[in-house]
């Protein structure tokens, strides 16, 4: 059966195509993921040269387009000629229960050496690797013990090791902190608060389970990648770290926008019984905007957002 196209923001593809006006040769590790999904079609539609790298072997389908997913291999990766390294690669937080801190900690160093690995090769001159705002909420992760924050802690080593070794081999590099995003590529959307409202608001009714009022900012995944290498490809500092932005809102406020939208009646019930206290995962939207501006790119809002969920999700069903 042929899948409905992901229905991807146009002006996020048209911010990639004007930033890469030459041919790149890009190695995306962790490429069957959500980002690394959304990565593969903004840089397919850009007619960009691309090499999947993953855990094992397979083909994926994007957009109704067959990829190839190679196993790592450092020697055939460098035989591809890369010019830019995109990592993804990561075991999430998700996975902490299935295997010991230390294993977490030592698959997920394995893969960071692999990426750096690769970065290393003569031929690549750009990366871009992910970190999460987790690294940084509710406080600088490193300033705690692994075992308080295993995720983030992770990730903002990441952070670290990506910084000094861009300083080392003097390459460019951008480490894009994201923390919350939208987009029809998500995996897992019954985990992420704005794709499962969208998911509920079919059945008539979304419920927000958090005890306690919970805020969040939310761009579309392809619109911070799209942003984010119009930043590396044009930075001056050999790396920075770029935190994803966007409007304000509460996941309340949040289920019932997408209620507003959906063209069926939802309605929204809401577990909340500890006003004081509030999750506040979110930047301070200030790299954002700056960066926005700089480019002159006009993201989509929070209600186009949704907008093109909800298309997406009814175009599926």
């Amino acid at each position: 059966m042929t899948r409905t196209p992901h229905l991807l923001n146009k002006s996020s593809i048209t911010l990639f195509q004007n930033t890469c006006l030459t041919k790149q040769r890009f190695v995306i590790t962790g490429a069957s993921g959500w980002l690394g999904r959304t990565f593969v079609a903004l840089a397919n539609s850009a007619g960009h040269d691309l090499m999947l790298v993953g855990s094992h072997s397979r083909s994926i389908s994007i957009d109704n387009l067959e990829f190839v997913v190679e196993e790592y291999e450092i020697n055939a990766i460098e035989q591809f000629n890369p010019t830019v390294l995109v990592d993804f690669a990561f075991v999430t937080r998700e996975h902490l229960g299935e295997m010991s801190d230390e294993g977490y900690r030592k698959v997920n160093y394995q893969l960071i050496d692999k990426a750096l690995e690769i970065f290393a090769l003569p031929t690549v001159r750009y990366g871009l690797f992910t970190s999460s705002g987790a690294a940084v909420y509710p406080e600088d992760a490193l300033l705690g013990l692994f075992s308080e924050n295993p995720y983030g802690y992770l990730k903002r080593k990441t952070e670290e090791l990506v910084l000094q070794e861009s300083a080392r081999l003097n390459k460019k590099s951008i480490v894009i902190r994201p923390w919350s995003l939208s987009g029809t590529m998500v995996m897992k959307d019954y985990e992420f608060a704005f794709s499962s409202f969208i998911r509920q608001s079919f059945g008539n009714l979304i419920e927000v389970k958090s005890p306690i009022p919970v805020y969040r900012r939310y761009v579309s995944a392809e619109d911070f990648l799209a942003l984010s290498v119009a930043k590396l490809f044009s930075q001056s500092n050999s790396a920075e770290i770029f935190d994803s932005g966007g409007e304000l809102v509460s996941l309340v406020d949040l289920a019932h926008k997408i209620a507003d939208l959906q063209t069926n009646k939802v309605s929204v019930v809401s577990r909340q019984s500890n006003p004081e206290a509030s999750n506040n995962y979110y930047s301070d939207n200030r790299q954002w905007i700056q960066e926005c501006e700089a480019f002159g790119f006009v993201p989509e809002n929070l209600s186009e957002q949704i907008s093109r969920n909800l298309e997406y999700y009814r175009a599926i069903r």
